[in-house]
């Protein structure tokens, strides 16, 4: 007989998958509207690395890298 623990193990499998699935098309669409960005800015004779200032990617490299850090300490502790 199934038990309350044995069924959360494939839920909590498919949420990984679908959380993973959402990530990686998040990043797609990100590098693909980076790209169509910089053929708009050379198409006005502009630097490509003027993407830095119209996105302000500072900033969301340095958000980013800390939930990235969360996300590994949170997994980290997780699998002990």
């Amino acid at each position: 007989m199934a038990t309350a623990t044995d069924t959360a193990h494939p839920v909590s499998a498919l949420w990984t998958q679908t959380l993973l699935y959402a990530l990686e098309a998040l990043a797609f669409a990100m590098t693909l509207g980076l790209r169509a960005d910089s053929e708009m800015l050379a198409a006005h004779s502009m630097r490509p690395a003027r993407l830095a200032d119209v996105h302000n990617l500072g900033t969301i490299t340095a958000w980013w890298s800390t939930v990235a850090a969360a996300l590994a300490t949170r997994a980290r502790r997780i699998s002990y």
